[in-house]
């Protein structure tokens, strides 16, 4: 929902912008990584491969992965990096809010997510790693024990921008699940 009382269509384009703001490829190419179609090098070696939404879907087949053997349905992440130096894949969900309204309900649900995610990518023995990008809005007091039991349950959070040492730690190959 946004301001005026109107969701549906109106709450994901604003939603998107949100989205387009916080683009995690727009972000490393600013950073001074090289960013060609799905994939991101630095000084000429490969770190990443950005896999957002159903591109995940067409990746997890070249390692072997029928998403089906392990979840029941697709999730569709805002953004996805999957390392391949470290075998890890990191998970970006971003929300967007102005007023109450149901994204408060999803933040609660970063536990379910995380494991489902956990079990998508057993089979490669890969690691996980889930944050969630979140506007100002959330900066309230009344946020404080979602964010405890978003910690809690192995989920990080930050605001308006994702740091950059997240990335380079889900790279590292020392990196603890």
């Amino acid at each position: 929902m946004i301001k005026g009382g109107t969701g549906g269509a109106n709450t994901n384009l604003t939603g998107l912008r949100f989205e387009a703001k916080t683009d995690l490829a727009d972000a490393l190419k600013t950073a001074n990584y090289s960013v060609e179609d799905d994939r991101v090098s630095l000084n000429g070696e490969l770190f990443c491969l950005l896999l957002r939404k159903h591109a995940l879907y067409k990746f997890l087949p070249t390692k072997g992965v029928d998403y089906l053997d392990y979840i029941s349905n697709r999730m569709l992440p805002d953004e996805c990096a999957y390392f391949p130096t470290s075998n890890h894949f990191l998970i970006v969900e971003k929300k967007w809010q102005t007023i109450d309204g149901s994204v408060d309900e999803k933040l609660a649900a970063c536990d379910f997510k995380l494991r489902r995610y956990r079990r998508l990518f057993s089979s490669m023995n890969a690691g996980v790693t889930m944050v969630y990008v979140l506007n100002d809005y959330f900066q309230q007091e009344r946020y404080k024990d979602v964010f405890e039991y978003m910690k809690m349950s192995g989920c990080q959070v930050y605001f308006e921008e994702l740091p950059l040492d997240v990335l380079r730690t889900c790279s590292d190959p020392d990196h603890d699940s």
